[in-house]
């Protein structure tokens, strides 16, 4: 088994949510509604699959330690993430619907900005290659 790390820029249509548009005059309306969810939209690196998330994907794992993976491949990215010194405090997992690749998506969330939105940055992920 291989640990890869998933191009972000590539694999996701947004890294972070709400994105936030700057506002021409001070006068212009907002161009986007801050409370609606845009979903985050991630498409397999293997198969070209697309999953979409929704902010209570995420809220739901925030700061949690389960795993969707089986017991060998989560203690196979654990193992990367301390021989690698890596900190991390939310993530979630998955197996690929279509090619069943394990993948871990790392990112950091919390509440904030104008109107106290959830705020989700998709910070990395990692697949497990099995060939």
């Amino acid at each position: 088994m291989e640990i890869q790390k998933i191009d972000v820029d590539k694999c996701f249509n947004i890294t972070s949510t709400p994105r936030i548009y700057e506002r021409f005059k001070p006068t212009s309306e907002p161009i986007y509604d801050p409370h609606i969810f845009e979903q985050i939209v991630y498409r397999c690196e293997d198969c070209a699959f697309e999953i979409f998330f929704e902010d209570k994907d995420f809220q739901k794992h925030s700061r949690s330690n389960f795993t969707n993976l089986n017991q060998s491949e989560n203690e196979e990215l654990n193992n990367y993430l301390k021989d690698n010194d890596i900190q991390i405090k939310s993530f979630l997992d998955f197996y690929c619907p279509s090619c069943k690749t394990p993948t871990r998506l790392f990112f950091s969330d919390g509440y904030g900005g104008k109107h106290g939105e959830y705020i989700i940055n998709i910070d990395f992920g990692l697949t497990i290659k099995t060939s």
